[in-house]
């Protein structure tokens, strides 16, 4: 029998009393994907359930849970499949892998991938609204002044200024893996070897401050949160990088107003501010 190895590769804040984490299973040529619901986080450890969601016989990339609960996921043959209390929904969106998704709305959705293109799900139909920049694509977000950013491999960072897509040109060709846009509209990229900007337009301020590779940023009770791989979780401060999360590995942090979600290697954790409570998967 061969054995399938667990990775919780993206998770989501859900309810008062649970998270929600894509567990993907492989044994190298075969892929098992699962979106877990993860219960009783507020209660003892004991006491915690899972419940699985989804399931889908391949290989699941992302996926974001819209304000209605609605959850988009992505996978790597370019579909992304819209699961809700109707059923599940699958949509091909490109001829190569969509790694990432993302939303505002359940009528405003965006996709990114190794086609190097940005879609976008209208509510109705998915339809690309960049031409192909180039290079694989990790991130993607829309700010609040309507501003839409995107970045990727050797540095690329495209902001786009209708009619046209704008390369801004960073001072790296590390690849960038993750772009957050601020409620003011500032915007943090991060990515390889500590790579960590922060600015808009055309003024970019250089904040690296750690070798470690940075994998996800998120703006939580007014600090930067960043997934720091191998490192743990780091939060952002004026004179550094504090480490407040050590014994993790996390390669993506996302959060609502409430909770801060880390996911990676066998653990989805979850933050409130003071502590933190998760779950770690077994091979």
């Amino acid at each position: 029998m061969p054995k399938f190895i667990p990775s919780c590769d993206c998770a989501s804040p859900e309810y008062e009393n649970s998270v929600l984490t894509l567990l993907v299973q492989t044994d190298s040529e075969d892929y098992w994907s699962r979106i877990i619901r993860i219960s009783g986080l507020r209660e003892t450890p004991q006491s915690l359930t899972l419940t699985v969601i989804s399931e889908i016989h391949s290989w699941l990339t992302s996926f974001w849970r819209s304000p209605a609960g609605v959850l988009h996921i992505s996978d790597d043959t370019g579909e992304v499949h819209q699961q809700s209390n109707a059923g599940l929904v699958s949509r091909t969106v490109s001829e190569r892998a969509i790694t990432y998704v993302w939303g505002v709305s359940d009528q405003e959705v965006y996709a990114v991938g190794d086609a190097g293109i940005v879609y976008l799900w209208n509510g109705a139909d998915w339809t690309a609204v960049s031409e192909p920049l180039g290079q694989k694509l990790f991130g993607v977000v829309r700010a609040a002044n309507g501003t839409l950013y995107a970045c990727g491999n050797r540095g690329s960072l495209w902001r786009y200024v209708a009619p046209t897509w704008q390369r801004l040109e960073l001072p790296t060709n590390r690849r960038l893996t993750s772009v957050l846009a601020l409620p003011d509209s500032t915007i943090w990229v991060c990515g390889e070897a500590g790579t960590l900007f922060r600015g808009s337009d055309e003024e970019w301020e250089d904040l690296r401050l750690t070798e470690a590779d940075l994998h996800g940023l998120c703006y939580f009770k007014k600090n930067i949160y960043i997934a720091g791989s191998t490192v743990g979780v780091y939060v952002y401060k004026e004179d550094g990088l504090e480490l407040i999360k050590s014994t993790v590995i996390s390669y993506g942090v996302v959060a609502d107003d409430k909770y801060l979600v880390s996911f990676g290697d066998k653990i989805t954790i979850r933050y409130d501010g003071e502590t933190w409570a998760g779950y770690r998967f077994d091979n």
